[in-house]
Order: C-alpha cells, then sequence, then structure tokens
C-alpha cells in the first residue's frame, strides 16, 4: 500500500508507521528501496527514515513530488532467505494499529531439526534477504543440492511456495509443513527420484499432490 506523508494526518501516519519498516518509493527517480522509519514530528510536518547503510534521509509532508512509502502488509509467508533457507515470517497479535512491520508486531523464525522455532531478528539484515532473494528453481538438481547438506550445517528449509516448505528431519526424512504445520511426513528414495508421502491431512491433499507439479524432475507416491 502506497502512502503519501501528508500534514493533515500526521498523528495518524505517526501512530500506524513509525520505528516501522517500509519501501521507500520514489516514482520520479525509479527508486525502492527498504527503509526504517525512526521519528515523525509532532507539529512541524517532517518524519526522518533510514536505510539499510545507516544513511538518513528527511521528508517534508505534503510534497510535491510522486514520492512516498509502500509498506508490506505483515501476512504470514515463507520467504526465501540467502543464509538460513526458507524463514517464515508472520504477524503477532499485539500493537494491531501498526500498519507496517515492527519489531512488536512482527516475528521471523527458522526451525532447527527438532521442527522447533528459531526467532530471528526483525532486522535490516533479514529482511533484506526475504524480501530480495529470489528462490532457486524448483527442480530435482536444486533438491539433491539441498539434500547434500548436512542438517548441522542447514539450511533444513527447502522453500516451495508463500504457504509451503519441504524441512529436514533427517538426511531423507522430511515434514512437510503448511505455514508452521506438519501435514505430512516424506521419505525421498534417491534411487527412483521419489517423494513418498505418508500420515497426509487430508484437508492438505490437494496442496501435498502439488509438489510433483512444483519441482521438476520429482515423482511423488501416497502411501
Amino acid at each position: 500500500m502506497f502512502e503519501k506523508f501528508l500534514n493533515n494526518g500526521t498523528n495518524t501516519f505517526r501512530q500506524r508507521y513509525n520505528e516501522t519498516f517500509g519501501f521507500w518509493v520514489d516514482n520520479v527517480r525509479k527508486i525502492r528501496k527498504l527503509v526504517k522509519i525512526t521519528y515523525i514530528s509532532d507539529n512541524n510536518g517532517h518524519l526522518v527514515f533510514v536505510d539499510d547503510r545507516g544513511v538518513e534521509s528527511v521528508l517534508y509532508s505534503d510534497s510535491d513530488e510522486d514520492v512516498g512509502f509502500e509498506f508490506a502488509p505483515p501476512v504470514k509467508s515463507w520467504y526465501p532467505h540467502t543464509t538460513y533457507g526458507a524463514v517464515l515470517g508472520y504477524r503477532e497479535p499485539n500493537q494491531q494499529y501498526r500498519r507496517g512491520i515492527h519489531v512488536d508486531n512482527y516475528s521471523i523464525v527458522t526451525l532447527n531439526s527438532a521442527n522447533n522455532k528459531v526467532n530471528l531478528d526483525v532486522s535490516f539484515d533479514n529482511l533484506t534477504q526475504m524480501f530480495n532473494a529470489s528462490p532457486k528453481e524448483l527442480s530435482l538438481a536444486s533438491f539433491r543440492e539441498f539434500l547434500s547438506k548436512k542438517t548441522s550445517e542447514g539450511p533444513l528449509t527447502y522453500y516451495i511456495n508463500s504457504q509451503m516448505v519441504l524441512h529436514k528431519n533427517t538426511a531423507s526424512i522430511f515434514s512437510v509443513l503448511i505455514y508452521d504445520r506438519p501435514v505430512a511426513t516424506a521419505k525421498f528414495l534417491r534411487s527412483k527420484d521419489t517423494l513418498v508421502l505418508t500420515e497426509v491431512n487430508p484437508l492438505f491433499m490437494e496442496e501435498c499432490m502439488s509438489i510433483e507439479h512444483l519441482i521438476k524432475g520429482i515423482k511423488l507416491e501416497v502411501v
């Protein structure tokens, strides 16, 4: 959602967006970059934001230029992440009036080998990786590369889409997760390039069956 900073809406803007992350959008200069709003004045119509390099900028209200902020709604979603594999970002049920991503209303987690959540910082580094990382092509080759890494080395999650990942429990046993909910167990048969699904939650059967179409070269078997 794109919003301009207007003087007659300063109080509302402060309540919704102060200390939140969003994208600075300059449609004139074709700029879109992740920033954090750090200060919104009470009475003289300006705000301060900082980028991931620590560079501060000032924006005055009612600017005639086509500039403003685009705030990513903190909806629940899996994101690719270059350091941790896939990570799950989601809104916490507090401070609902905040519309942007804030440390008090948003969590970023990865999963350890026991399927337990490990909290990550809501920081420029993690958000930049989440929003800028492109998922690898879903293919037998990329899946084999994922398999080749030991669970102690990570990453443990193979990104499929914003809702679904495969989480590595052992070298060849996985949990199929819809968001953070396990909906099936999977075992990979290397000799057949086949993912065998067991204990499939019938409510998520259709999503689980889509794995065969999403990962090129993988066969699927349900038992």
